[in-house]
């Protein structure tokens, strides 16, 4: 081969073997040394060149971070509103933005490609940031700004005048920002300033008309008549009442849904009718009660609770109206005792118990002190009560403090050994009287206390005084039967009679004194008989001081 043939193969083959390098650097670079972004690519300012499609997700996610509290400034010709990029709803589309970078230098025809890589060497390649805006928050925020320049539009809608049938009513256009056309220029605005700047949007208020079609109002009033020109016949127990269409229209509530008016019957205003109409059915519930007459127990049957009306019966009218029912039959609610006659029969109460002739169930005391109306006053405030199987009952807790509006008055009482005056002086005589009452019925106490200083009506070393909070007195039950407690006073006594079904037979010993201190303690003995033949002693205690004013 000459020389000259030589030069030129050396001068064709030298820029074809230059070609073939760059395309195989390209390749070797695209393809795996340079990760999946292509060489000396930027975004928003940032190089991110061969980064992965992870790394790359992560840093647009970053930005959009950031792009919450961008400022945006909304101006119009009258007003500049101030906002922020959370606040109006707009933010980077991260998936499309990280697509669009990887897409660089994978895009171009596949013979440039390797030429767009080389210069890339030289000049950075630019991706493009996307963004998007949630159109109802831009919406409702846009609205909030707007404020009291924005003349919303009206929506065609119906009306009853005074229960008149339904009408149309025309709707209005109003005037403000756009929102379809604020999304618009938002992502608009967003995409042709940096992505840290301000965004600035300026925008012209146009009319804005109602959602709604005139002809849909025109519709639904045609509707709502044929719904509201049937009666609705609604019947409670035995009695029933007409909804003629006058009263329909005027109770009809008129809704505007996503894509026409709707005419329905709220449901406080039909409870408020079937109340007025059906509230003097209702009955109190009354629970299972006993009383005494001439020694023997009477049980008064509990009474079932009826309530007009509950929620549940206005929506079954509110069901019926919608429906096209024009006959409805509603329930009272029945509301059930605390205490069914069933469950006050299981108590057991048919007899008196206790030992009504030994000292206890009666004491007497002079007659027509004040002492004497606090007695008889909390007397008729526990008459009744029934101490459950296996329950209590608190003195204080169910009469609460004595006051001069409950009907107590004030008497001599002790207080810390110290003979003074409070209202509801006297009651403990009750309270002894009580106490001495379930001690020879064989009943427990959870809480009592003896007077501090010795009173000669009372029994010694057996007996109870009360005030309030403190001390109290707490008569347990430990029998399988509830317990009547039944007091019954004359001018000159109180007893304290107690019914149920003799569970043990009670023997009540003679008190013992013992020294305690200055004081001395008075203690007596009780022994249970039990139908099984088992026997239970227990004791009582009573602490007397010396005197008033001297401490154990």
């Amino acid at each position: 081969m000459g020389r000259g043939r030589q030069l030129i193969w050396a001068g064709v083959i030298a820029p074809v073997a230059a070609v073939l390098l760059v395309v195989a650097a390209w390749a070797i670079d695209t393809g795996v040394a340079g990760g999946e972004v292509a060489r000396n690519v930027e975004l928003a300012g940032t190089d991110i060149g061969g980064r992965s499609a992870n790394e790359l997700l992560e840093h647009v996610r970053a930005l959009d971070a950031e792009m919450h509290d961008r400022p945006v400034r909304i101006t119009t010709p009258d007003q500049t509103y101030e906002t922020t990029a959370g606040e109006i709803g707009l933010s980077i589309d991260t998936r499309r933005t990280a697509s669009l970078a990887l897409d660089v230098g994978r895009t171009d025809p596949l013979p440039i490609r390797p030429l767009a890589w080389v210069a890339g060497f030289l000049d950075a390649r630019v991706s493009e940031v996307r963004y998007d805006v949630d159109a109802e928050t831009a919406r409702s925020t846009i609205r909030a700004l707007e404020g009291d320049s924005l003349i919303a539009p009206q929506e065609p809608t119906i009306q009853s005048l005074d229960g008149e049938p339904f009408r149309a009513v025309a709707g209005r256009p109003g005037s403000g920002i756009d929102p379809e056309a604020l999304v618009v220029a938002l992502e608009a605005a967003a995409a042709d300033q940096p992505v840290h700047e301000v965004v600035t949007v300026s925008i012209q208020p146009s009319e804005l008309a109602p959602m709604l079609d005139d002809s849909v109002a025109e519709a639904a009033a045609e509707t709502a008549n044929e719904m509201t020109d049937e009666t609705i016949s609604v019947t409670a127990a035995e009695r029933t009442i007409d909804l003629v269409p006058r009263e329909l229209r005027q109770l009809a509530q008129v809704s505007e849904v996503d894509d026409g008016i709707t005419v329905s019957l709220p449901l406080e205003a039909v409870l408020g009718v079937l109340e007025a109409e059906f509230g003097d059915l209702a009955v109190e519930p009354r629970s299972a009660s006993f009383s005494v007459s001439g020694g023997q127990v009477q049980l008064q049957p509990a009474v079932t609770g009826l309530t007009c009306c509950s929620p549940e019966s206005a929506q079954t009218v509110v069901d019926a109206f919608a429906a096209g029912i024009t006959s409805v039959e509603v329930d009272l609610e029945e509301t059930d005792p605390a205490v069914t006659t069933e469950e006050a029969e299981a108590y057991g109460i048919v007899e008196e118990i206790g030992s009504p002739n030994e000292f206890g169930p009666t004491t007497r005391h002079a007659c027509c002190q004040n002492r004497v109306t606090n007695i008889h006053r909390i007397a008729d405030i526990i008459r009744g009560v029934v101490i459950p199987p296996g329950g209590s009952f608190s003195v204080n807790d169910y009469v609460g403090r004595r006051t001069i509006e409950k009907g107590f008055v004030s008497d001599g009482v002790i207080y810390d050994g110290v003979l003074t005056e409070d209202v509801g002086g006297g009651i403990s005589q009750f309270a002894t009287t009580f106490f001495n009452a379930a001690l020879f019925a064989g009943l427990e106490f959870g809480e009592y206390q003896s007077h501090s200083l010795y009173i000669s009506r009372y029994p010694r070393g057996h007996e109870a005084t009360i005030s309030y909070p403190a001390p109290d007195l707490v008569i347990e039950n430990p029998s399988p039967y509830g317990v009547l407690v039944w007091p019954e006073y004359t001018s000159t006594s109180i007893t304290v009679r107690l019914f149920s079904t003799t569970w043990a037979q009670v023997s009540v010993g003679e008190p013992t004194p013992s020294p305690q201190g200055n004081c001395t303690r008075w203690t007596t003995p009780r022994t249970r008989t039990f139908p099984d033949g088992s026997t239970e002693t227990d004791t009582v205690a009573a602490v007397y001081r010396p005197e008033e004013g001297v401490s154990c």
